[in-house]
C-alpha cells in the first residue's frame, strides 16, 4: 500500500467517525460506556479534530501522489 493509499483510507476513516459523532450530536443520542454516559460536549470536541484530521490525511494524500 502507498503512502498515498494510507493517508486516503486513515481519511475514510476519520470521516466515519465524524459522520457517527454527527449524527449523535443531531439525535441526540446518549452512549454509555462501561456504565459511565458520555457528554456530548465529548462528540463536538471529537468532530472538530476528527474533521482536523480527515481534512489533512485527505491533503497529504494529494501531496503525495507520486509515492
Amino acid at each position: 500500500m502507498s503512502q498515498s493509499d494510507y493517508y486516503k483510507v486513515s481519511g475514510f476513516v476519520f470521516l466515519i467517525v465524524d459522520v457517527m459523532h454527527c449524527v449523535r450530536i443531531y439525535k441526540d443520542i446518549s452512549v454509555q460506556v462501561a456504565g459511565f454516559s458520555l457528554p456530548m460536549w465529548i462528540s463536538y470536541v471529537v468532530v472538530l479534530f476528527v474533521s482536523i484530521l480527515a481534512a489533512y490525511s485527505f491533503k497529504f494524500a494529494s501531496v503525495n501522489k507520486h509515492n
